[in-house]
């Protein structure tokens, strides 16, 4: 499912110390439920999510996009001195699309899939440093 479009879908943040946490479940019209945090940490930044379904399973794609080309080696995901970590039982896809910049001049961009099985309850972790 893809985000949905309108004021009704939204979420709610808060901010505590180092840390901002989003719930996000009311933005996709599923019974998923889906929070984001982003702790601030010296050289990066680490988003941890987590889901929950009522009932059933769901199969959860992270997707992040760069006009970058990535590198996906042994320790991760690389965007020149950016590197991507994620937590385990993820897979990595990076696919290669264009797209018609304001100035109608075509440029690629990069998505950057992590892609896991389905399960009631997932999470994901994504350590993200400037090396």
């Amino acid at each position: 499912k893809y985000q949905s479009y309108g004021a009704e879908y939204n979420g709610t943040m808060q901010l505590e110390n180092d840390c901002v946490t989003i719930e996000f479940g009311n933005a996709y019209e599923t019974d998923v439920r889906g929070v984001r945090a982003f702790t601030f940490e010296e050289n990066g930044v680490v988003l941890k999510d987590a889901f929950e379904k009522q009932s059933g399973k769901v199969c959860v794609t992270e997707r992040f996009v760069s006009m970058i080309k990535p590198e996906v080696k042994a320790d991760g995901v690389w965007i020149e001195n950016l590197r991507l970590t994620a937590s385990d039982g993820w897979r990595i896809k990076v696919t290669e699309e264009s797209f018609s910049d304001h100035f109608a001049v075509q440029r690629a961009i990069y998505l950057i899939d992590f892609e896991t099985e389905a399960g009631q309850q997932l999470g994901f972790e994504l350590q993200m440093e400037l090396l």
